[in-house]
């Protein structure tokens, strides 16, 4: 198992004190400090060959635009009159303003999408930036009667495209707090509720290990309480064993006993003998930075955060539970030196004759009856109560799981919007294809002839204006002063809001 510590202990079973003796017990704790630190780190989508990695928020935006880009391709002319007016309608503000003139043409836009309008719309024509390869492979700019007969299939893409955009939006925000949501519940079970209320989102949401030890003052341990007050039996409140990881890697390595000091290994992790009442704080918060320090060494040891290494690391603390018993002169055999609670029992403990064991260090030796250098969970360990910190861990794992889940279905609504952008390029070629072959065979052009009834409505009409031809769906004659049957690709609506328009409906302000 890889939560085995390589510490440099030195085991001395048959001495009085307690040197290394839970050294097996502060590796299983520090293979869970080791991962607690770790950032929730945002998952990525990798390349078909695995070289390069990006994140949802990248992919989407990459997608967003392709899509909005590939829309420009048959766009209305009164729309791209307004995005080639840079001097006048140059950011989206402008063309969305409530007294703009041309506002009524994005109608139903919110302004992110007229943004990248206004940003891809120069790479669809010739110019500085254009996108030569963009324009040659669909033979910008294409006529307006090739657009007319492309529109509404491209407006159906365009609004499932943007539609599927805006479900993985939502689902990279909950993966976000989902990570936040996570690394919060770690840093809790680390030093407790009030220190994790302080760190900020940007810190929670970062990419590196969390580092930061509380100052003494705001150190989970009561400044005038002794290591066995604190330890001797967790009840999970504030400050008291069972609360924190940090409280318990102390409780488990530093002794009321100024003679015990290096029952977790090297005496120099456990530093400066007993803690001392009135300055508690200061002396655990000392002790824990020094145990930090050791637990690093072993950080080449440690895999990566995951719900899966953590929920082996607490494994691994509860598989030490009742293990470091000791036993001295007479075997214990009276029930009463045996009580079934040493089985909660988190570090090494003495049976003695007929005395019960605890976890009091102040007079512990390997050799005294009735004392140990361990931590009774008993009371956090009965039905329906849990480990306050174990507790926090469970639900750092549920957030690491929602992440999983959440990735899992972005990366589908993602695979979604590739198949609309492939369709709106395979639509843009098959068009330009079907276009060809349509005008090579006589009589198959609808636009270019104009039925008989056409002829007769538009011919009739003499002594018009050029508005009475419009609304006859007619073209005028300003010489003859009457209407005449309309051209190939002269055809406009009567109405703005009536534009088959691609980008129309499909995005909300």
């Amino acid at each position: 198992m890889y939560l085995v510590i390589a510490l440099a202990i030195v085991f001395t079973t048959n001495s009085a004190n307690a040197a290394g003796e839970n050294g097996r017990e502060f590796g299983d704790m520090c293979a869970l400090y080791r991962l607690l630190i770790q950032p929730i780190a945002e998952p990525k989508l990798a390349t078909s060959d695995g070289s390069t990695s990006q994140t949802i928020t990248d992919e989407l935006t990459t997608l967003k635009e392709k899509i909005v880009k590939l829309n420009l391709t048959v766009l209305e002319p009164q729309m791209e009159k307004v995005l080639r007016d840079k001097e006048n309608y140059g950011t989206a503000n402008k063309i969305l303003a409530a007294d703009s003139k041309v506002k009524d043409y994005f109608t139903g836009l919110s302004t992110d999408i007229v943004s990248l309008m206004i940003a891809q719309y120069p790479k669809t024509q010739t110019g500085d930036q254009a996108d030569k390869d963009f324009i040659t492979k669909f033979k910008l700019p294409l006529t307006e009667q090739k657009r007319q007969a492309l529109r509404k299939a491209m407006k159906a893409l365009t609004d499932k495209g943007l539609q599927t955009a805006r479900s993985v939006e939502t689902l990279a925000t909950a993966i976000t707090n989902s990570r936040i949501e996570a690394r919060r519940a770690l840093i809790t079970a680390l030093y407790g509720i009030s220190f994790a209320e302080g760190v900020s989102q940007e810190v929670l949401g970062a990419e590196s290990n969390f580092n930061d030890i509380p100052q003494p003052a705001k150190f989970p341990w009561g400044n005038n309480n002794d290591r066995d007050t604190t330890c001797a039996e967790a009840d999970g409140k504030p400050a008291k064993a069972g609360n924190t990881l940090a409280t318990d890697m102390v409780c488990l390595c530093v002794s009321d006993n100024s003679g015990n000091v290096d029952a977790c290994g090297d005496a120099d992790i456990g530093a400066d003998a007993e803690i001392s009442a009135g300055t508690a704080q200061a002396a655990a918060q000392k002790h824990f930075t020094a145990l930090t320090t050791e637990c690093k060494k072993q950080a080449e040891t440690t895999p990566k955060l995951t719900a899966t290494s953590l929920s082996t690391a607490i494994a691994g603390f509860y598989g030490q539970l009742g293990k470091n018993a000791r036993t001295d002169t007479t075997a214990p055999i009276e029930a009463t030196s045996q009580p079934h609670k040493r089985h909660n029992y988190y570090g090494i403990f003495v049976f003695k004759n007929s005395q019960a064991p605890t976890c009091r260090s102040a007079t512990f030796t390997l050799t005294t009856q009735a004392t140990g250098h361990c931590i009774d969970y008993t009371a956090l360990l009965t039905k329906n109560k849990q480990i306050p910190w174990i507790a926090k861990l469970s639900e750092a794992e549920t957030a690491m799981d929602k992440i999983k889940e959440e990735f899992h279905q972005a990366s589908v609504f993602l695979t979604e919007m590739t198949g609309v952008t492939t369709q709106m390029e395979s639509l843009l070629l098959i068009g330009d294809l079907f276009n060809q072959a349509k005008s090579s065979v006589p009589g198959t052009d609808k636009n270019t002839q104009l039925t008989t009834e056409e002829e007769i409505k538009c011919k009739a009409a003499t002594n018009k204006t050029a508005d009475q031809c419009k609304e006859l769906d007619c073209d005028h004659d300003p010489a003859a002063n009457k209407c005449k049957p309309k051209q190939t690709g002269t055809e406009t609506s009567k109405e703005i809001n009536h534009y088959q328009t691609p980008f129309h409906d499909h995005d909300r302000k």
